[in-house]
């Protein structure tokens, strides 16, 4: 082996350990766009008194039209739902009779114009005293939600005609909406009933 030779690999054999010894530096992921943590919105029911506060009220019979109940809904991401019927609870000690021809109505233009009645129940299933009979009433023209954000007002409508001394408080119980293919209570989708109303002290 001539000396060239030897010297070439010498050198070689070096540069090798040489490289072997010299650190290599650490791989740095590059960063990453970080994932979204938001959640898609989910449909949502909420039913507001109008005014928010519950009161006693004193009124005398009779009382016809009375407004029990107005209230509020609003509906987010509601659009292609439907509104079919609502439910009331009425509670107290009034008897069969008393309070009646109940009217389910509907502002469409807000309270300030006249509004709409969208079904009925006469109250004559009721059961008394402290009847706990839910009377439902089926909306003649379901409101079909067309937008993702839906606001409307109703109030629910009766005759106070009992000659005796009595105390009644509505509720608002129930709402049935329908998804396009079945009913569902608005619990389904967020629904924030029961919604409790004004206490009547009659006579």
């Amino acid at each position: 082996m001539t000396k060239t030779l030897i010297a070439a690999i010498t050198l070689a054999t070096s540069i090798v350990a040489l490289g072997c010894e010299t650190p290599v530096a650490p791989v740095v992921p590059k960063p990453t766009s970080a994932l979204s943590t938001k959640t898609p919105a989910l449909t949502s029911f909420t039913f507001t008194k109008l005014p928010a506060t519950v009161a006693d009220q004193t009124i005398t019979s009779p009382a016809l039209g009375l407004e029990t109940i107005v209230f509020q809904v609003d509906a987010s991401r509601a659009d292609g739902l439907t509104i079919k019927q609502m439910g009331f609870m009425i509670s107290g000690s009034l008897q069969a009779g008393d309070v009646g021809n109940y009217q389910l109505v509907y502002y469409p233009d807000g309270l300030a114009k006249p509004g709409v009645v969208m079904g009925t129940n006469d109250g004559s299933t009721w059961v008394a005293p402290g009847g706990t009979t839910l009377l439902y009433i089926d909306l003649a023209s379901p409101i079909t939600i067309t937008k993702k954000k839906f606001t409307a007002i109703f109030s629910l409508r009766a005759d106070v005609t009992g000659t005796g001394t009595f105390f009644f408080d509505p509720r608002v119980q129930t709402c049935l909406i329908n998804d396009g293919t079945t009913d569902k209570d608005v619990a389904w989708f967020g629904g924030d009933l029961p919604l409790q109303g004004d206490v009547y002290h009659v006579n």
